[in-house]
């Protein structure tokens, strides 16, 4: 019994370490995929100032 009790404390450990880490990487991907979006849907200046007016 008390191994059991140490197994499914172990595994809930890893369980929330998984969770953390798919969490991190879920927000990576999330953050790619703005950058993407941002870069073709809404281009932005080719500089770090505006090309001047005609």
């Amino acid at each position: 019994m008390k191994y059991e009790n140490y197994f499914y404390q172990r595994l809930a450990i890893i369980n929330l370490y998984l969770l953390c880490l798919f969490g991190a990487i879920e927000r990576a991907f999330a953050r790619i995929a703005q950058v993407v979006e941002q870069r073709t849907e809404n281009p932005r200046v080719g500089g770090s100032s505006p090309p001047p007016g005609i």
